[in-house]
């Protein structure tokens, strides 16, 4: 059985914010997400996602291209299903495991 996770990232970081992190607890494992500013452009995505769970993440709308997962590119990344582009965000939908996002 699958379970689906939607992480949204907002578009717009406050200038006095540098990173933060979450923690949840499910019935399906621990789900974390956390974010920090690597400089003014790059920011970094972390997310853990438990076993026999999918999640969809929502990043601000840039061009695949310009996003790597642990510094490799995402279409080349083990446990992607799809990577969507579109004005309101680019949609990654993975599987279970532990994900380490630039752009």
């Amino acid at each position: 059985m699958s379970v689906n996770i939607l992480l949204s990232y907002s578009k717009h970081i406050g200038e006095q914010l540098s990173y933060a992190e979450a923690t949840l607890q499910t019935m399906h494992g621990e789900i974390r997400a956390g974010w920090k500013k690597l400089d003014h452009a790059r920011v970094q995505l972390a997310v853990a996602i438990p076993a026999n769970t999918t999640a969809e993440i929502i990043l601000p709308p840039v061009p695949a291209k310009q996003v790597s997962e642990s510094r490799n590119p995402i279409m080349s990344m083990e446990g992607l299903h799809s990577v969507v582009e579109g004005d309101d965000g680019l949609i990654i939908r993975i599987g279970s495991g532990s994900y380490c996002f630039d752009y």
